[in-house]
């Protein structure tokens, strides 16, 4: 028994999962003469990373090649399902509307292609549905057709007759229901319990808390203007205590000052004193 390794079954989901639609490839396959005939690998290279259908790297390598706009062609077969739609935003950018066109149409099967006589070149032919020429067929699948559409336009008749009955039938409960309402209604209104008392004392309750917050709140702002002016008085004591210590500074000195100058006066006189008895003598 033959073993599988883990990259065989790895490279089976991968081919299985990321393989472009048979259609889609089928497209470009049958597009891939025209394409090769009016393209040009240098105007589609920027378009493809644009959209990034290929990296720069990728497209060296195939710009390497002989023939690059044709391994670039191989290579989008393996891009993935979103290939082909991504290879027509990238065709968008080349001023080639004819070639998206044609892509289009052989996509949605509006094109066949059928090789020349020499079989060198391809001839694209548009898909023409033969109509059918019998009146009479066409009068009895009309016929047909019509009828049908009356027994569809019946069944619908009788669809709405049965929902008319429900909604009757429906109506019928709810004025039942309607009844009871006002029953209950009546019992509660003949019990002693006033509602409407019990909201205002519930609104006097709420404006008085609401009252009560605000005096509190108030109070808290004039508690802080008070603290405000009293750290701002204390700040101008401090400023006075300071001028009061400076100014008493000055007056130690000036004090000291005079003291001196007395002295000074004391010991002049006292000279003056001594030298006149010197001289009496």
């Amino acid at each position: 028994m033959q073993k599988i390794y883990i990259s065989q079954i790895i490279a089976i989901i991968f081919h299985t999962c990321y393989r472009m639609d048979p259609n889609n490839k089928s497209t470009l396959r049958q597009c891939r003469m025209p394409l090769l005939n009016d393209l040009t690998f240098c105007e589609m290279r920027d378009g493809l990373i644009q959209v990034g259908l290929f990296t720069p790297k990728e497209l060296d390598k195939f710009e390497r090649s002989k023939t690059p706009l044709s391994r670039m062609l191989d290579a989008i077969e393996k891009k993935g399902p979103d290939a082909l739609q991504s290879f027509k935003k990238a065709l968008e950018f080349v001023d080639k509307p004819h070639l998206l066109e044609m892509i289009n149409k052989v996509e949605n099967k509006q094109l066949e292609f059928k090789p020349t006589m020499d079989h060198k070149d391809w001839d694209f032919q548009v898909k023409k549905e033969e109509p059918d020429v019998e009146g009479g067929s066409l009068m009895e699948e009309n016929l047909q057709n019509y009828h049908e559409k009356i027994k569809e336009l019946e069944t619908q008749l009788q669809n709405s007759k049965a929902e008319c009955e429900e909604f009757k039938a429906e109506t019928e409960k709810l004025k039942l229901q309607v009844g009871n309402l006002q029953k209950h209604q009546e019992e509660l209104s003949s019990h002693n319990f006033n509602l409407n008392q019990y909201v205002h004392f519930l609104g006097e309750v709420q404006k008085s808390s609401h009252e009560y917050v605000y005096t509190i709140a108030n109070q808290l702002e004039h508690f802080k203007c008070w603290q405000k002016y009293l750290l701002d008085h204390n700040k101008y004591l401090i400023n006075e205590k300071a001028n009061v210590i400076y100014e008493n500074g000055n007056l130690k000195e000036q004090l000291r000052q005079e003291l001196g100058k007395r002295k000074m006066v004391e010991e002049n006189n006292e000279c003056k004193s001594s030298k006149r008895k010197k001289k009496k003598k």
